[in-house]
């Protein structure tokens, strides 16, 4: 659960355009946080394992993909170079 609340606040900060992934985590952390909790060695669940890898590798994909609405600011910045 606390990997996944440092992914969250990653992708706080405002220099991306990330929030879509924020709202995708939020209705899932309560059941990641319970269940890691309650476990004596905490797991997530196969559904939860699929879900978060699909998460990391869109947001990894949307961190990198300079034409994608995350990194606007950077495109100006490179833009404001040349």
């Amino acid at each position: 659960a606390h990997q996944v609340a440092l992914l969250y606040q990653c992708l706080s900060f405002q220099n991306l355009n990330l929030q879509r992934f924020k709202r995708q985590i939020e209705p899932q952390f309560e059941e990641i946080k319970a269940r890691t909790e309650r476990a004596t060695v905490p797991a997530l669940s196969e559904t939860q394992k699929e879900w978060l890898w699909h998460l990391t590798d869109e947001v990894m994909h949307a961190a990198v993909d300079l034409r994608g609405e995350a990194s606007g600011h950077i495109r100006e910045w490179i833009e404001a170079m040349t």
